[in-house]
């Protein structure tokens, strides 16, 4: 057995698991036009029109998967995505180890016309936006996206669809902070090392949109918010920064955060002076768990890590191996936990009497000091390589649900025993200076190492899969 050629074979089973539009197809149920979600029941003949917004890297398959499943069709929609591939027929954007399994609309410019299925279903507009800093392209959809959710009745309902990535995506920016404001702000977030619910945090007190506001803006139309969790925990608030959720964290919070990173004499100073008036009551607080606006609104995660850990785990043992799911939790700075995963690795292949696979999920973070191309899976394999080099029977996989890992094209790295010595002699230099200068893409290139997809139109953070054991 091939072991590279094996772990690709889990992750893609993996994947396929978490297709957005599976998804969200297996998550709603109707007899009739009744519809029966958890507890939820719902008879659509009681609604006079039907919304579907949406924003993240999988909302445009969170979509698909909302038309097949409906049994009317949608009056009004807004989509917000990133990836031009993701709202390309399969024909044209299916990456190297996807192919088939995306496509929808088309995309022409910063928008797109309905396609002729979409059309069938009422029309829902599809609108690209950049991740993951805020541009111009975001603020003009969230803007829209505001306006649509103001236009809800009460006899409306409203699909939220919320996937990874739709903070960056829907920048609405408080009053008084500019789209510059909230650019560097995010900048100085993900350079920090900071883990994703605390950016969350900061990112809730600048919007209009995130942390319930939403859900404030559509009340009193009722909704249902159906989330892809990318973040670890799949706590509500954090997924897509909680935009119809309650807001446990506050002004002080943010403050505090900013505090513990340093930042608060790096970001622009209207966001401080924002953060000040919120910490003494002069702004709006974002709605908490009583808040009557959520009276009406229902949310259900239809996916997530875990799902796609077991998904994978699955297909090994289908293949005779035997699989453990070790967290979906990962988390702390990439090299480091590269390195403990290694270590961990090494003493299990001592007592290893058969091929085991190891499964981890999660989502580490990098401080970035250097100016290199790469992203925290490839820095994780690096570390890991550094650790078994020269070691045989050890083969792991990094990778990025989503296609992608940090500024690179790659969705993460490979790591094995040769891996080290490959990228070294290729590159003439150690993979300790790599990691310093944060330039793991060339040297994962010059190894043969680097693990491309190209964009998979889902996203539940990483996955780690370590092989253990010869090959047969």
């Amino acid at each position: 057995m091939n072991a590279r050629a094996a772990l690709e074979r889990f992750f893609l089973k993996g994947l396929d698991s978490v297709d957005p539009e599976k998804a969200v197809s297996r998550a709603l149920r109707f007899r009739g036009t009744s519809l029966e979600l958890g507890r939820t029941r719902l008879n659509l003949k009681r609604v006079r029109r039907i919304c579907a917004l949406g924003a993240g890297k999988a909302a445009t398959g969170m979509l698909r998967g909302l038309i097949t499943a409906l049994p009317r069709p949608i009056d009004a929609g807004l989509i917000i995505t990133n990836e031009i591939a993701a709202v390309q027929p399969a024909s044209t954007a299916a990456p190297p180890l996807c192919k088939g399994r995306l496509g929808g609309v088309e995309p022409s410019g910063l928008s797109t016309s309905p396609t002729p299925s979409l059309q069938r279903r009422g029309g829902v507009r599809i609108m690209l936006a950049g991740h993951p800093v805020p541009d111009r392209n975001g603020l003009a959809a969230a803007r829209k996206l505001l306006d649509l959710a103001a236009s809800a009745g009460p006899d409306d309902l409203a699909f939220v669809l919320i996937s990874g990535g739709a903070s960056a995506m829907t920048p609405a920016p408080a009053p008084g902070l500019s789209l510059a404001d909230i650019r560097k702000t995010t900048r100085l977030l993900l350079v920090s090392g900071a883990p994703i619910h605390e950016v969350n945090i900061v990112r809730r007190r600048l919007s209009r949109i995130a942390g319930g506001q939403l859900a404030r803006v559509l009340f009193p139309a009722a909704s249902i918010t159906l989330l892809l969790s990318d973040v670890i925990g799949d706590d509500l608030e954090a997924i897509g920064s909680g935009p119809t959720v309650p807001d446990p964290s506050t002004f002080q919070d943010a403050w505090d955060v900013l505090s513990r990173l340093d930042l608060l004499s790096k970001v622009p100073h209207p966001v401080l002076v924002h953060l000040r008036a919120g910490k003494m009551g002069l702004v709006s607080e974002t709605p908490k768990p009583r808040d009557p606006v959520f009276k009406s609104a229902r949310t259900a995660i239809v996916a997530s890590n875990r799902t796609m850990l077991d998904a994978a785990a699955k297909a090994a043992r289908e293949e005779g191996l035997s699989a453990e799911i070790l967290t979906d939790a990962l988390q702390g700075e990439a090299r480091d936990v590269g390195a403990i995963l290694a270590d961990l690795a090494l003493v299990r292949s001592r007592v290893c009497r058969r091929p085991l696979i190891l499964l981890a999920g999660g989502e580490t973070t990098v401080r970035v000091h250097g100016k290199g191309t790469g992203g925290r899976n490839q820095e994780m394999a690096l570390a890991f390589a550094d650790r078994i080099r020269g070691i045989e029977g050890i083969t792991a996989l990094f990778a990025g649900t989503d296609g992608k890992d940090g500024n690179s094209a790659s969705a993460g790295g490979w790591a094995d025993g040769g891996t080290a010595a490959r990228g070294e002699r290729a590159r003439g230099v150690s993979i300790a200076r790599v990691l310093a200068a944060n330039n793991s893409t060339p040297f994962l290139r010059a190894a043969k190492d680097l693990f491309v997809t190209g964009p998979t139109g889902t996203n539940v953070r990483d996955v780690v899969m370590i092989r253990m054991g010869k090959a047969r």
